[in-house]
């Protein structure tokens, strides 16, 4: 019924503004088509990484420690 009378067109036209602008391929506003990530796009993540692996190593470094000077403490 929403359909029939046109209420649907309307509040897309409405919201969305240009339809079939908004149906296009994401691939069709790409001037130059796929380009392969350069490493300036992947130094954020690999930061992440790395400082991540940097604190996991760090925390298990700490639990060897304790753990060998409770083993200690206790004989």
């Amino acid at each position: 019924m929403i359909t029939e009378a046109g209420l649907v067109q309307y509040w897309l036209t409405e919201e969305i503004g240009s339809i079939p602008q908004c149906l296009r391929p994401p691939s069709a506003d790409r001037g130059f088509g796929i380009a392969a990530l350069n490493f300036e796009a992947f130094s954020g993540p690999l930061l992440v990484l790395v400082g991540g692996l940097w604190l996991a190593a760090m925390a298990f470094a700490m639990e060897l420690l304790v753990w060998r000077f409770a083993a200690v403490t206790l004989n």
